[in-house]
Protein backbone atom coordinates (compact mmCIF):
# COMPACT_ATOMS: atom_id res chain seq x y z
CA UNK A 1 0.00 0.00 0.00
CA UNK A 2 1.81 3.50 -1.44
CA UNK A 3 1.66 5.72 1.63
CA UNK A 4 0.38 9.19 1.63
CA UNK A 5 2.72 11.91 2.45
CA UNK A 6 1.08 15.05 3.89
CA UNK A 7 3.17 18.35 4.03
CA UNK A 8 3.89 19.71 7.05
CA UNK A 9 3.36 23.67 6.40
CA UNK A 10 5.10 24.35 9.82
CA UNK A 11 8.56 22.81 8.72
CA UNK A 12 10.45 25.91 8.15
CA UNK A 13 9.54 27.07 12.00
CA UNK A 14 10.09 23.47 13.55
CA UNK A 15 13.53 22.64 11.47
CA UNK A 16 14.61 26.52 10.55
CA UNK A 17 18.20 25.79 9.75
CA UNK A 18 17.36 22.48 7.39
CA UNK A 19 14.32 24.50 5.73
CA UNK A 20 16.94 27.53 5.04
CA UNK A 21 19.42 25.41 2.50
CA UNK A 22 16.25 25.38 0.08
CA UNK A 23 17.01 27.22 -2.67
CA UNK A 24 13.66 27.81 -3.04
CA UNK A 25 13.01 29.26 0.60
CA UNK A 26 16.31 31.69 0.34
CA UNK A 27 14.23 33.23 -2.80
CA UNK A 28 10.81 33.63 -1.02
CA UNK A 29 12.69 34.99 2.10
CA UNK A 30 14.90 37.81 0.03
CA UNK A 31 11.27 38.24 -1.91
CA UNK A 32 9.27 38.94 1.27
CA UNK A 33 11.69 41.32 2.67
CA UNK A 34 11.88 43.18 -0.50
CA UNK A 35 7.97 43.72 -0.15
CA UNK A 36 7.90 44.55 3.26
CA UNK A 37 10.49 46.89 3.23
CA UNK A 38 8.34 48.81 0.52
CA UNK A 39 5.68 47.99 2.48
CA UNK A 40 7.19 50.50 5.41
CA UNK A 41 8.04 53.25 2.79
CA UNK A 42 4.49 53.39 2.10
CA UNK A 43 2.29 52.26 4.92
CA UNK A 44 4.54 52.05 8.15
CA UNK A 45 1.36 51.96 10.31
CA UNK A 46 0.10 48.55 8.01
CA UNK A 47 3.60 47.58 8.01
CA UNK A 48 4.10 47.27 11.92
CA UNK A 49 0.70 45.54 12.50
CA UNK A 50 2.02 42.95 9.82
CA UNK A 51 5.09 42.75 11.69
CA UNK A 52 3.27 42.01 15.17
CA UNK A 53 1.09 39.25 14.07
CA UNK A 54 4.44 37.97 12.26
CA UNK A 55 5.73 37.90 15.92
CA UNK A 56 2.61 36.83 17.43
CA UNK A 57 2.69 33.75 15.96
CA UNK A 58 6.30 32.80 15.40
CA UNK A 59 6.58 33.39 19.51
CA UNK A 60 3.95 30.63 19.81
CA UNK A 61 5.64 28.54 18.19
CA UNK A 62 8.75 28.76 19.03
CA UNK A 63 8.60 30.93 22.44
CA UNK A 64 12.53 30.64 22.96
CA UNK A 65 12.82 33.11 20.11
CA UNK A 66 10.71 35.83 22.10
CA UNK A 67 12.97 35.75 24.79
CA UNK A 68 16.09 35.96 22.84
CA UNK A 69 14.44 38.73 20.87
CA UNK A 70 13.65 40.99 24.39
CA UNK A 71 17.59 40.01 25.01
CA UNK A 72 18.18 42.01 22.14
CA UNK A 73 16.20 44.82 22.49
CA UNK A 74 16.42 45.26 25.99
CA UNK A 75 19.10 47.41 26.78
CA UNK A 76 18.08 49.94 24.22
CA UNK A 77 15.83 51.77 26.00
CA UNK A 78 15.98 54.79 23.56
CA UNK A 79 14.56 53.02 21.29
CA UNK A 80 10.94 54.20 20.64
CA UNK A 81 7.90 53.53 18.69
CA UNK A 82 5.48 56.34 18.58
CA UNK A 83 2.16 56.23 16.82
CA UNK A 84 2.20 59.54 16.88
CA UNK A 85 4.63 60.21 14.29
CA UNK A 86 2.54 58.50 11.73
CA UNK A 87 0.10 60.97 10.09
CA UNK A 88 -2.83 58.20 9.67
CA UNK A 89 -3.23 57.83 12.81
CA UNK A 90 -2.96 61.18 14.76
CA UNK A 91 -6.89 60.79 14.59
CA UNK A 92 -7.00 57.73 16.46
CA UNK A 93 -7.15 58.41 20.04
CA UNK A 94 -5.57 54.99 21.52
CA UNK A 95 -3.31 54.44 18.75
CA UNK A 96 -1.84 58.57 18.49
CA UNK A 97 -1.09 58.68 22.39
CA UNK A 98 0.75 54.90 22.42
CA UNK A 99 4.70 55.20 22.55
CA UNK A 100 7.23 52.71 24.77
CA UNK A 101 10.28 51.45 24.05
CA UNK A 102 10.63 48.47 21.15
CA UNK A 103 11.39 46.14 23.75
CA UNK A 104 8.28 46.55 25.45
CA UNK A 105 6.19 46.19 22.32
CA UNK A 106 7.79 42.52 21.98
CA UNK A 107 7.44 41.55 25.42
CA UNK A 108 3.81 42.38 25.12
CA UNK A 109 3.33 40.20 22.29
CA UNK A 110 5.39 37.47 23.68
CA UNK A 111 3.04 37.52 26.82
CA UNK A 112 0.08 37.19 24.38
CA UNK A 113 1.97 34.36 21.95
CA UNK A 114 2.84 32.77 25.93
CA UNK A 115 -1.19 32.44 26.82
CA UNK A 116 -2.08 31.14 23.26
CA UNK A 117 0.83 28.43 23.38
CA UNK A 118 -0.93 27.63 27.13
CA UNK A 119 -4.48 27.04 25.65
CA UNK A 120 -2.91 24.86 22.77
CA UNK A 121 -0.48 22.96 25.55
CA UNK A 122 2.07 23.65 23.48
CA UNK A 123 3.80 24.79 26.04
CA UNK A 124 4.19 24.18 30.22
CA UNK A 125 5.19 25.92 33.17
CA UNK A 126 7.36 23.64 35.56
CA UNK A 127 5.79 24.40 39.07
CA UNK A 128 8.81 23.41 41.00
CA UNK A 129 10.38 26.39 39.74
CA UNK A 130 8.01 28.58 40.66
CA UNK A 131 7.88 26.92 44.17
CA UNK A 132 12.03 27.35 44.62
CA UNK A 133 11.00 31.21 44.54
CA UNK A 134 8.19 31.65 46.46
CA UNK A 135 9.98 33.56 48.96
CA UNK A 136 10.91 36.28 46.65
CA UNK A 137 8.17 36.48 44.49
CA UNK A 138 5.78 36.89 47.53
CA UNK A 139 7.90 39.77 48.80
CA UNK A 140 7.28 41.66 45.02
CA UNK A 141 3.53 40.56 45.34
CA UNK A 142 3.61 42.35 48.68
CA UNK A 143 5.22 45.50 47.12
CA UNK A 144 2.33 45.08 44.74
CA UNK A 145 -0.31 45.35 46.58
CA UNK A 146 1.02 48.46 48.56
CA UNK A 147 1.12 50.14 45.03
CA UNK A 148 -1.90 49.23 45.04
CA UNK A 149 -3.15 50.96 48.15
CA UNK A 150 -1.24 53.82 47.49
CA UNK A 151 -2.97 54.70 44.04
CA UNK A 152 -6.51 54.14 46.23
CA UNK A 153 -5.80 56.32 48.73
CA UNK A 154 -2.82 58.62 47.87
CA UNK A 155 -2.62 61.83 48.09
CA UNK A 156 -0.93 63.19 44.43
CA UNK A 157 -3.72 64.63 43.32
CA UNK A 158 -3.41 62.83 39.87
CA UNK A 159 -6.82 60.65 39.92
CA UNK A 160 -7.20 56.96 40.84
CA UNK A 161 -7.35 55.85 37.34
CA UNK A 162 -4.02 57.57 36.55
CA UNK A 163 -2.16 56.20 39.30
CA UNK A 164 -3.56 52.85 38.66
CA UNK A 165 -2.24 52.41 34.70
CA UNK A 166 0.83 54.56 36.36
CA UNK A 167 1.09 51.35 38.83
CA UNK A 168 -0.11 48.94 35.89
CA UNK A 169 1.97 50.69 33.26
CA UNK A 170 5.38 50.09 35.37
CA UNK A 171 6.13 47.61 38.83
CA UNK A 172 3.54 45.66 37.29
CA UNK A 173 3.83 45.01 33.72
CA UNK A 174 8.15 44.78 33.94
CA UNK A 175 7.51 41.79 36.62
CA UNK A 176 5.25 40.25 33.96
CA UNK A 177 7.41 40.64 31.04
CA UNK A 178 10.84 40.80 32.26
CA UNK A 179 10.48 38.08 35.07
CA UNK A 180 7.61 35.88 34.59
CA UNK A 181 8.39 35.93 31.03
CA UNK A 182 11.79 34.21 31.54
CA UNK A 183 10.91 32.02 34.18
CA UNK A 184 8.51 30.23 32.31
CA UNK A 185 10.47 30.04 28.91
CA UNK A 186 13.78 29.65 29.54
CA UNK A 187 13.80 25.74 30.82
CA UNK A 188 17.89 25.28 31.17
CA UNK A 189 20.90 26.78 31.34
CA UNK A 190 21.49 26.77 27.82
CA UNK A 191 19.28 28.68 27.12
CA UNK A 192 20.13 31.35 29.99
CA UNK A 193 24.05 31.19 28.61
CA UNK A 194 22.67 32.26 24.95
CA UNK A 195 20.32 35.24 26.25
CA UNK A 196 23.51 36.27 27.82
CA UNK A 197 25.25 35.63 25.56
CA UNK A 198 23.14 38.34 23.43
CA UNK A 199 23.54 40.82 26.04
CA UNK A 200 27.47 40.53 25.64
CA UNK A 201 26.93 41.26 22.03
CA UNK A 202 25.11 45.03 22.96
CA UNK A 203 27.46 45.46 25.29
CA UNK A 204 30.37 45.08 22.65
CA UNK A 205 28.42 47.32 20.15
CA UNK A 206 28.17 49.73 22.81
CA UNK A 207 31.24 50.05 23.61
CA UNK A 208 32.55 50.54 20.27
CA UNK A 209 29.38 52.86 20.20
CA UNK A 210 31.11 55.19 22.82
CA UNK A 211 34.71 54.75 21.57
CA UNK A 212 33.41 56.08 18.13
CA UNK A 213 31.26 59.17 20.57
CA UNK A 214 34.87 60.50 21.79
CA UNK A 215 36.03 61.46 17.87
CA UNK A 216 32.46 63.00 16.43
CA UNK A 217 30.74 63.96 19.42
CA UNK A 218 31.60 68.00 20.43
CA UNK A 219 32.25 68.03 24.24
CA UNK A 220 30.22 72.07 24.34
CA UNK A 221 30.80 74.52 26.43
CA UNK A 222 31.76 72.56 29.33
CA UNK A 223 34.82 71.33 27.73
CA UNK A 224 35.25 67.93 29.01
CA UNK A 225 35.03 64.88 26.37
CA UNK A 226 33.78 61.10 27.38
CA UNK A 227 32.01 58.30 26.40
CA UNK A 228 28.60 59.26 25.49
CA UNK A 229 25.75 58.11 22.95
CA UNK A 230 24.54 60.34 20.07
CA UNK A 231 22.19 60.11 17.29
CA UNK A 232 22.67 58.83 13.95
CA UNK A 233 20.24 60.45 11.21
CA UNK A 234 17.88 61.21 13.96
CA UNK A 235 17.71 57.55 15.72
CA UNK A 236 18.91 57.29 19.23
CA UNK A 237 18.59 54.03 20.12
CA UNK A 238 20.42 53.87 23.84
CA UNK A 239 19.12 58.01 24.38
CA UNK A 240 21.37 60.79 24.49
CA UNK A 241 22.78 60.79 28.35
CA UNK A 242 26.12 59.08 29.19
CA UNK A 243 24.40 57.16 32.12
CA UNK A 244 22.18 55.48 29.59
CA UNK A 245 25.29 53.96 27.99
CA UNK A 246 26.99 53.31 31.66
CA UNK A 247 24.06 51.15 32.28
CA UNK A 248 24.29 48.65 29.50
CA UNK A 249 28.19 48.36 29.91
CA UNK A 250 28.00 47.89 33.64
CA UNK A 251 25.55 44.97 32.75
CA UNK A 252 27.68 43.63 30.31
CA UNK A 253 31.23 43.40 31.81
CA UNK A 254 30.86 40.45 34.24
CA UNK A 255 29.47 38.78 31.23
CA UNK A 256 32.82 38.70 28.80
CA UNK A 257 35.02 38.30 31.83
CA UNK A 258 32.39 34.95 32.40
CA UNK A 259 33.00 34.03 28.69
CA UNK A 260 36.89 34.33 29.22
CA UNK A 261 37.06 32.21 32.23
CA UNK A 262 34.39 29.78 31.06
CA UNK A 263 34.32 29.15 27.21
CA UNK A 264 36.41 26.37 26.04
CA UNK A 265 38.32 26.74 23.01
CA UNK A 266 41.18 25.06 21.20
CA UNK A 267 41.47 28.16 19.44
CA UNK A 268 43.56 31.21 21.39
CA UNK A 269 42.20 33.90 19.25
CA UNK A 270 38.95 32.99 21.22
CA UNK A 271 40.31 33.60 24.15
CA UNK A 272 42.18 36.94 23.01
CA UNK A 273 38.71 37.52 21.91
CA UNK A 274 36.53 37.87 25.37
CA UNK A 275 39.82 39.57 26.86
CA UNK A 276 40.02 42.23 24.74
CA UNK A 277 36.40 43.12 24.66
CA UNK A 278 35.50 42.31 28.21
CA UNK A 279 38.72 45.20 29.03
CA UNK A 280 37.42 47.68 26.50
CA UNK A 281 33.48 47.28 27.96
CA UNK A 282 35.27 47.95 31.27
CA UNK A 283 37.49 50.97 29.65
CA UNK A 284 34.59 52.49 27.91
CA UNK A 285 32.45 52.15 31.30
CA UNK A 286 35.01 54.38 33.26
CA UNK A 287 35.75 56.80 30.20
CA UNK A 288 31.66 57.78 29.93
CA UNK A 289 32.56 59.33 33.55
CA UNK A 290 29.67 58.39 35.08
CA UNK A 291 29.83 58.53 38.31
CA UNK A 292 27.24 55.48 39.28
CA UNK A 293 29.06 53.41 36.73
CA UNK A 294 32.29 54.25 38.52
CA UNK A 295 30.68 53.03 42.16
CA UNK A 296 29.17 50.29 40.61
CA UNK A 297 31.99 48.58 38.65
CA UNK A 298 33.78 49.42 41.92
CA UNK A 299 31.06 47.21 43.64
CA UNK A 300 31.62 44.91 41.15
CA UNK A 301 35.18 44.41 41.78
CA UNK A 302 34.94 44.42 45.72
CA UNK A 303 32.59 40.84 45.38
CA UNK A 304 35.19 39.72 43.26
CA UNK A 305 38.16 40.53 45.88
CA UNK A 306 36.21 39.21 48.72
CA UNK A 307 36.04 35.88 46.89
CA UNK A 308 39.04 35.45 45.31
CA UNK A 309 41.12 37.71 47.62
CA UNK A 310 44.28 35.17 48.45
CA UNK A 311 44.26 34.04 45.11
CA UNK A 312 44.30 37.74 43.50
CA UNK A 313 46.93 38.99 45.81
CA UNK A 314 49.35 36.21 44.87
CA UNK A 315 48.51 37.03 41.29
CA UNK A 316 49.33 40.71 41.44
CA UNK A 317 52.83 39.76 44.03
CA UNK A 318 53.84 37.62 41.34
CA UNK A 319 53.61 39.79 38.59
CA UNK A 320 56.83 41.59 36.83
CA UNK A 321 57.87 44.74 38.37
CA UNK A 322 57.29 46.97 35.04
CA UNK A 323 53.69 45.49 34.75
CA UNK A 324 53.06 46.34 38.77
CA UNK A 325 54.53 49.75 37.62
CA UNK A 326 52.24 49.92 34.89
CA UNK A 327 49.19 49.08 36.76
CA UNK A 328 50.26 51.64 39.46
CA UNK A 329 50.93 54.40 36.70
CA UNK A 330 47.16 53.67 35.15
CA UNK A 331 45.36 54.14 38.53
CA UNK A 332 47.06 57.68 39.17
CA UNK A 333 46.39 58.62 35.59
CA UNK A 334 42.62 57.33 36.10
CA UNK A 335 42.07 58.33 39.48
CA UNK A 336 43.32 62.18 38.71
CA UNK A 337 41.31 62.51 35.52
CA UNK A 338 38.24 61.06 37.90
CA UNK A 339 39.37 63.50 40.35
CA UNK A 340 39.79 66.28 37.98
CA UNK A 341 36.34 65.83 36.97
CA UNK A 342 34.60 65.54 39.92
CA UNK A 343 35.40 69.25 40.83
CA UNK A 344 34.16 70.61 37.50
CA UNK A 345 31.10 72.92 37.71
CA UNK A 346 29.04 70.19 35.17
CA UNK A 347 29.38 67.94 38.58
CA UNK A 348 28.47 70.59 40.80
CA UNK A 349 25.57 71.62 39.17
CA UNK A 350 24.17 67.77 38.78
CA UNK A 351 24.90 67.51 42.62
CA UNK A 352 23.01 70.82 43.62
CA UNK A 353 19.73 69.43 41.35
CA UNK A 354 20.22 65.86 42.80
CA UNK A 355 20.43 66.95 46.06
CA UNK A 356 17.80 69.61 45.57
CA UNK A 357 15.32 66.83 44.32
CA UNK A 358 16.08 64.33 46.98
CA UNK A 359 15.29 67.00 49.71
CA UNK A 360 11.83 67.81 48.52
CA UNK A 361 11.31 63.83 47.96
CA UNK A 362 12.53 63.58 52.05
CA UNK A 363 10.21 66.34 52.90
CA UNK A 364 7.35 64.83 50.93
CA UNK A 365 7.60 61.32 52.64
CA UNK A 366 7.76 63.08 55.78
CA UNK A 367 4.73 64.40 55.24
CA UNK A 368 3.18 61.03 54.17
CA UNK A 369 5.47 57.96 55.56
CA UNK A 370 3.44 55.60 54.89
CA UNK A 371 2.11 54.83 51.97
CA UNK A 372 3.39 57.82 49.79
CA UNK A 373 1.22 59.55 47.35
CA UNK A 374 0.32 56.74 44.70
CA UNK A 375 2.30 55.49 41.56
CA UNK A 376 3.15 57.78 38.99
CA UNK A 377 3.12 61.05 41.69
CA UNK A 378 6.53 62.07 41.61
CA UNK A 379 7.03 64.36 38.57
CA UNK A 380 2.83 65.82 38.94
CA UNK A 381 3.79 67.31 42.28
CA UNK A 382 7.62 68.04 41.86
CA UNK A 383 6.49 70.39 39.09
CA UNK A 384 4.74 72.24 41.39
CA UNK A 385 7.51 72.94 43.27
CA UNK A 386 7.91 76.52 41.97
CA UNK A 387 11.41 77.31 43.75
CA UNK A 388 13.24 73.89 42.02
CA UNK A 389 11.71 75.31 38.55
CA UNK A 390 12.56 78.47 38.92
CA UNK A 391 16.46 77.07 39.57
CA UNK A 392 16.53 74.00 38.02
CA UNK A 393 13.99 73.97 35.07
CA UNK A 394 11.90 71.64 34.47
CA UNK A 395 12.01 68.44 36.93
CA UNK A 396 13.39 65.31 35.25
CA UNK A 397 12.69 61.83 37.12
CA UNK A 398 13.76 61.04 40.10
CA UNK A 399 17.79 59.90 40.25
CA UNK A 400 17.57 56.84 42.62
CA UNK A 401 14.56 54.30 43.05
CA UNK A 402 14.50 55.41 46.81
CA UNK A 403 13.68 58.45 46.69
CA UNK A 404 10.85 57.46 43.55
CA UNK A 405 9.24 54.32 45.32
CA UNK A 406 9.46 55.90 48.84
CA UNK A 407 7.32 59.09 47.37
CA UNK A 408 5.17 57.29 45.26
CA UNK A 409 4.35 53.93 47.30
CA UNK A 410 5.73 55.17 51.04
CA UNK A 411 8.36 53.65 53.39
CA UNK A 412 6.54 50.15 53.39
CA UNK A 413 6.36 49.68 49.75
CA UNK A 414 9.95 50.96 49.81
CA UNK A 415 10.70 48.66 52.39
CA UNK A 416 8.93 45.03 50.18
CA UNK A 417 10.94 46.25 47.42
CA UNK A 418 14.37 46.49 49.06
CA UNK A 419 13.65 42.82 50.85
CA UNK A 420 13.20 41.18 47.05
CA UNK A 421 16.11 42.84 46.18
CA UNK A 422 18.56 41.74 48.93
CA UNK A 423 16.73 38.29 48.85
CA UNK A 424 17.46 38.11 44.82
CA UNK A 425 21.05 39.06 45.79
CA UNK A 426 21.48 36.72 49.10
CA UNK A 427 20.08 33.95 46.64
CA UNK A 428 23.00 34.43 43.67
CA UNK A 429 25.35 35.25 46.75
CA UNK A 430 24.48 31.68 48.46
CA UNK A 431 24.90 29.96 44.80
CA UNK A 432 28.18 31.82 44.30
CA UNK A 433 30.16 28.53 44.22
CA UNK A 434 27.91 25.78 42.22
CA UNK A 435 28.64 27.84 38.87
CA UNK A 436 30.18 30.43 37.64
CA UNK A 437 27.31 31.58 36.41
CA UNK A 438 25.63 32.56 39.45
CA UNK A 439 28.77 34.34 40.36
CA UNK A 440 28.27 36.87 36.79
CA UNK A 441 25.04 37.75 37.55
CA UNK A 442 25.70 38.28 41.31
CA UNK A 443 27.56 41.13 39.97
CA UNK A 444 25.85 42.54 36.77
CA UNK A 445 22.65 42.63 39.28
CA UNK A 446 24.55 44.15 42.22
CA UNK A 447 25.92 46.50 39.62
CA UNK A 448 22.77 47.84 37.66
CA UNK A 449 20.80 47.82 41.70
CA UNK A 450 24.12 50.21 42.73
CA UNK A 451 23.77 52.33 39.49
CA UNK A 452 19.96 52.76 40.10
CA UNK A 453 20.47 54.13 43.51
CA UNK A 454 21.21 57.41 41.33
CA UNK A 455 19.74 57.06 37.96
CA UNK A 456 15.82 56.73 36.68
CA UNK A 457 16.31 53.18 34.88
CA UNK A 458 14.83 51.61 37.84
CA UNK A 459 11.11 50.41 36.22
CA UNK A 460 12.01 49.38 32.54
CA UNK A 461 14.03 46.58 30.78
CA UNK A 462 17.83 47.74 31.75
CA UNK A 463 17.21 46.95 35.35
CA UNK A 464 14.40 44.38 35.10
CA UNK A 465 15.12 41.61 32.59
CA UNK A 466 18.90 41.43 34.17
CA UNK A 467 16.70 40.65 37.23
CA UNK A 468 14.39 38.28 35.61
CA UNK A 469 17.55 36.18 34.59
CA UNK A 470 18.77 35.75 38.18
CA UNK A 471 15.48 34.87 39.34
CA UNK A 472 15.08 32.48 36.04
CA UNK A 473 18.86 30.91 37.38
CA UNK A 474 17.42 30.38 41.15
CA UNK A 475 14.68 28.74 39.59
CA UNK A 476 16.60 26.27 37.36
CA UNK A 477 19.35 25.43 40.25
CA UNK A 478 18.00 21.64 41.32
CA UNK A 479 18.79 22.30 45.54
CA UNK A 480 17.53 25.95 45.11
CA UNK A 481 14.54 24.98 47.11
CA UNK A 482 16.54 23.95 50.39
CA UNK A 483 18.38 27.12 50.33
CA UNK A 484 17.25 29.10 53.38
CA UNK A 485 16.46 32.67 52.96
CA UNK A 486 16.92 34.20 56.32
CA UNK A 487 14.01 35.52 58.16
CA UNK A 488 13.93 39.31 58.81
CA UNK A 489 11.57 40.39 61.87
CA UNK A 490 9.80 43.31 60.81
Amino acid sequence: MQSVYSPNFLEEFIHPIEYAKRPGAVVFWVTLVMVYFILILFAPVLAILIAGLGLFFLFALRPDWGIYSIAGTSLFHGWEISFSEFESVRSVPFLANLNAPLVEFVAFILIGSLLLSLLLNTTSISRQKVSSIRSGMMLYVLFLLVGLISAKIGRGGTGFSATLYAWARSPLFVWVAFVLLPLAIVSNKNGLKKVLKILYAIGIIAAIYGIVSLFVVDPGMHGWRFAVPFAIGGFAPMGINHNMLAEVLVITAPIGIWLLLTEKSSDPLVSWWYGITSSMIIAVALLTVSRAAWLAILVQASIVFMIYRERIIKTLRNLRADVQLLGVVFFIITAGYMGLFLRSNIVDSSNSARVEMSVIALEYIRNNPWFGYGPGSYLPILEEVAAFRLDFGEPLDAHGFMQKIGFEYGLIGLMFFGLFLLWLLYRLWKLRTADPLYLTLLMSLAGIICFQLFNTSYLNSVMWFPIGLGVTAIALHPHSAVLKTPRIKL
